[in-house]
């Protein structure tokens, strides 16, 4: 499709720990995450493209992992303008990971969404979305939850002119 972005890298700290389980070199992580963020910045999108770091396992449990430590540093240290990150936060969150946002926010580093995830599955699940597909979403251009499998509208509103003089 012609001028459509990605609006979302997804629960980054979730897609990536699988392999960060399997490098025995944490500095090596640290160096891919911080490059990986200086390369999400240097696309200059539109309308940025976030991710999300936390919410609950398949236990019910908060899903800060060690990935979500390293990005949150790799996103500290940046100091990037257009890096957006989304912190699905719940009531079992680590304390030092949210002190860990909160110091970001205190250094200028504040492009931070921090979200109730209870209350974003709950309102997908009264919408009615599958419970289970609703406890996988994740969230779309700044603030837009998608569930499971689903494909929301954000930002299609964009119109390139040369294709509609083209047509």
């Amino acid at each position: 499709f012609e001028c459509s972005d990605v609006r979302t890298l997804g629960r980054l700290d979730a897609l990536l720990m699988p392999f960060m389980e399997k490098e025995t070199d944490a500095a090596y992580v640290q160096q891919l995450a911080d490059a990986f963020l200086v390369e999400i910045d240097a696309l200059k999108a539109i309308a940025n493209m976030p991710f999300a770091l936390g919410s609950t396992d398949e236990a019910g449990r908060s899903a800060i992992n060690p990935m979500s430590y390293v990005l949150l540093d790799a996103y500290k240290r940046s100091a990037l303008p257009d890096v957006k990150l989304h912190i699905l936060c719940t009531e079992d969150m680590p304390e030092d990971f949210l002190l860990s946002c909160m110091d970001s926010i205190k250094k200028g580093c504040n492009s931070l969404v921090f979200i109730n995830d209870k209350l974003m599955v709950d309102g997908l699940i009264k919408l009615g979305i599958d419970p289970e597909d609703a406890r996988q979403y994740t969230i779309v251009g700044c603030y837009e939850a998608a569930a499971r499998n689903e494909i929301p509208c954000s930002c299609a509103a964009r119109v390139s002119l040369p294709k509609a003089l083209e047509y």
